[in-house]
Order: C-alpha cells, then structure tokens, then sequence
C-alpha cells in the first residue's frame, strides 16, 4: 500500500513538473489568452490528484475497520518475519507469515505487511489476536490493543 502511495505520488509530481515546464518554456503558451487555461490546468493539478489519493487511501481504512467490526476472530502466531527495506517515522515496515488459527474452523497461513513500533519489534512465535474476511482469509488486520474488550471482572456473578 505505502509503495503504491509513493509511485502515485513521483507520477503527480513527474506529471506537475512536465505541464510547468511545457507553459513556462514555450513562449506562445504564455499570452494573457492562455491565462485562464494555465489557471484551469494548474487547479486540476493541484486539486484533484490529492482528493483522489484521499479517496484511495480512505477506502483501504474502510476496509480495515470493516473487517475489525465484521471480521471472524482468531489468533495469529507468527511464522516467519523480514524486513521490507521500508520505514516510516524511524517504524519499520515487515512481511509477516501468519498462522491463523479461527476460532472455528481449520488453520491457515498468510502473509501481511505491517509497520512495527520499532521498540516493539515481534519476533517470530508471538501471538496476537486478529480479524478476517471470511469471504477472503488472506485479508487480515491486526486487532489493536485498544480494540481487544477488557475482561469483566465478576464476583459472585455481579459485574463490578
């Protein structure tokens, strides 16, 4: 997802620099006759490529919270780690193969990309609770801690 983020964003820039250089280099684009198209073209530039990598990028966090609200639950162990060669804010991005085991249901393994704390690096055989599409195990999310519900304390069958 990030490295797809970032080849749409060198395009959008690649793409800017390009219709720039074309209306400040050739002399007969830049007549008081070409100023309203340079505005037009300036303001599709400037405008839409954001509100489109906002839609994209809204719509993959939609997904993820559809599964954490809809997903089937299970617990992940993990199989196998490396790194991407990616970081973010110093947070390494790693390629995780997980065993998945639902609650019901046989086990499954699949591989995910997630960023990591860089001070809480897993190491392989951690295990951690996860959500999946059932119509499509190899999507899976991560349940954050502050999603997982804290245990009910009880005494006597009376919740405290």
């Amino acid at each position: 997802m990030i490295q797809r983020f970032f080849l749409m964003l060198i395009g959008y820039f690649v793409l800017t620099g390009l219709v720039m250089a074309v209306f400040f280099t050739i002399p007969a684009l830049q007549t008081d006759a070409m100023l309203p198209y340079a505005i037009v073209i300036m303001v599709l530039l400037l405008g839409v490529p954001p509100f489109f990598f906002g839609r994209v990028f809204r719509g993959s966090n939609k997904r993820e919270q559809e599964i954490l609200l809809n997903g089937y639950p299970g617990k992940a162990t993990i199989m196998d780690l490396q790194d991407t060669g990616w970081t973010v804010n110093d947070n390494p991005m790693v390629r995780m193969t997980l065993d998945i085991q639902p609650e019901v249901g046989a086990k499954f393994q699949v591989q995910v990309k997630a960023m990591v704390s860089r001070l809480a690096i897993p190491r392989v055989g951690d295990s951690f609770p996860v959500k999946y599409d059932p119509n499509d195990p190899g999507k899976v999310v991560i349940v954050p801690p502050e999603a997982q519900a804290p245990p009910v304390l009880t005494q006597e069958g009376q919740n405290w």
